[in-house]
């Protein structure tokens, strides 16, 4: 592995609609150029395969901006190894266990990674369906002591060290909340707070899965589950649960939380609520036929449709709307997996999720979704969705927000640019990166982009961390306040 940065530029071009709404802070044609970073490659034969699977988890975060940059990644033995990057330094790397410990030979069973607001890194992965299908006949096999566990997590020891970490999934209380994880995600609130999201399973009898959250309280260092209980068996626990499936048993509910300029949380899964016999399926894998929102103002406290309607979960998706009946964005057969969204600086959120054609397949259109003036979640149908023909693709897109509501979208080679899904502004990154598994705290607390992307230039073999920077900001960018470490003295700066 070799430490490097490399530094490339490209200019902004293409489709831009000005936006003359007098409340954003500025208009979006005046930012002109932007700067792409390899802050470090691990060469072809360095990582395993698997670590390319992440495009819908977390593999990179950060601790006060540019000052501590962390990577987690499975090297060619698949060992879980983290990274952690420092202005000026070389970095430095240790793992998750002892040495012997290598991950189950499945591409689920990658890892995510997150710090919370004390600067404790929290690792969690190598999980499908767990404690479920723990072992198989092919002879993959977990350690004895990761066998029947809550979850496989690990915390750090010391703040912002990758060098020693315990395993903390043998307790309910520090491990996430419900069962049958797989598909985790870490996010981090604008104060820094650390959350997870994963599919769940909702019914221990049929394994019919479901989508949760869980909050990390650092004063007592135990998960607090942001949900209710399904009542399909022990440690169900769910926001979401649609009880359906494909092939009657089956579904892959998908989605993720944010944050908007207030610190209210966002929150949006991609549901199958009905069962789909095998002559009913479209001719695409891990379909939904819902895409459901919730909201909360209090850390997770409350739950709130988009009406403020208070519901109380685990929230299904029946036709009576009841206090459990979830938030419905819209209803079709069959949408794609998964959905992604954020808060806007006028107030509402939006959501994007891509649409099926008359084939059954992704054919390429984008429906953006926003809840329309006096919206009823009980009486109207759904959110107001409009298609936007200029995206395509959907597996790998990503949504990130930073600190002036500002709304980037990353598809593909694109990204683009937008206070509202109606008026964006595509950029090119100049083919330098292809997808990009990003890190959302970084963005609020920067402006910029970071993440982990196996393509950059004419480099498509190694893996690498990049850094995108907006260089032509028309205004001081609003950097939040550091947090403090104890123990720990910062001398660095935001670059």
């Amino acid at each position: 592995m070799k430490s490097e940065i490399l530094l490339l530029c490209a200019a902004v071009f293409a489709s831009f609609v000005g936006c003359g709404d007098s409340n954003v802070p500025y208009e979006l044609g005046k930012e002109y150029f932007y700067c792409q970073h390899s802050l470090y490659k691990i060469p072809k034969g360095k990582y395993h395969d698997y670590t390319k699977e992440t495009h819908m988890y977390s593999p990179v975060a950060n601790f006060n901006g540019d000052d501590h940059i962390f990577f987690v990644y499975q090297d060619e033995r698949r060992r879980p190894t983290v990274g952690h990057m420092r202005p000026g330094e070389e970095p430095v790397f240790g793992y998750i266990e002892d040495d012997w410990y290598t991950s189950f030979d499945n591409s689920h069973h990658t890892f995510v990674i997150g710090v919370d607001e004390k600067g404790y890194l929290h690792v969690a992965g190598d999980m499908h369906n767990y404690p479920f299908f723990t072992n198989t006949e092919d002879g993959n096999k977990y350690q004895k002591h990761h066998v029947g566990q809550h979850c496989m997590i690990w915390k750090s020891d010391k703040p912002l060290d990758v060098t020693s970490f315990s395993f903390k999934g043998d307790k309910k209380e520090t491990s996430f909340a419900g069962t049958g994880f797989t598909y985790v995600r870490f996010v981090n609130d604008n104060e820094g707070r650390l959350y997870s999201t994963y599919r769940a399973v909702g019914d221990s009898e049929t394994k019919k899965r479901a989508w949760g959250i869980s909050r990390y309280d650092t004063e007592k260092e135990e998960w607090v589950g942001i949900g209710g209980p399904t009542g399909l068996g022990e440690d169900t626990f769910a926001v979401f649960f649609g009880n359906g499936g494909e092939d009657g048993d089956y579904s892959m509910p998908l989605g993720e939380a944010s944050f908007d300029l207030t610190n209210r949380m966002h929150a949006g899964a991609g549901i199958l609520s009905k069962d789909v016999s095998e002559s009913e399926e479209p001719s695409m894998r891990h379909y939904i036929n819902n895409a459901a929102y919730v909201s909360s103002p209090d850390l997770g406290h409350t739950l709130e449709r988009a009406d403020g309607t208070v519901c109380k979960p685990a929230m299904h998706f029946e036709k009576e709307c009841d206090e459990k009946r979830a938030d419905i964005v819209i209803t079709k057969e069959f949408l794609a997996l998964p959905v992604t969204l954020r808060g806007t600086v006028f107030g509402y959120p939006t959501m994007q999720i891509s649409a099926t054609g008359p084939e059954g397949k992704v054919d390429g259109i984008t429906w953006f979704c926003s809840p329309p003036e006096n919206y009823n979640s009980c009486t109207d149908k759904g959110w107001e969705c409009y298609h936007n023909e200029n995206i395509t693709g959907s597996f790998h897109r990503q949504f990130l927000n930073d600190a002036v509501g500002l709304l980037t979208l990353l598809d593909g080679g694109w990204l683009w640019r937008m206070w509202d899904p109606k008026e964006m502004h595509r950029v090119s990154s100049g083919g330098l990166f292809g997808t990009i598994k990003p890190c959302q705290k970084y963005t609020y607390e920067t402006g910029n982009i970071l993440g982990m992307t196996t393509k950059y230039g004419e480099d498509e073999d190694s893996l690498h961390i990049v850094r995108a920077v907006v260089a032509g900001r028309p205004m001081e960018y609003p950097k939040p306040p550091k947090l403090p470490v104890e123990g720990y003295h910062e001398t660095t700066t935001y670059q």
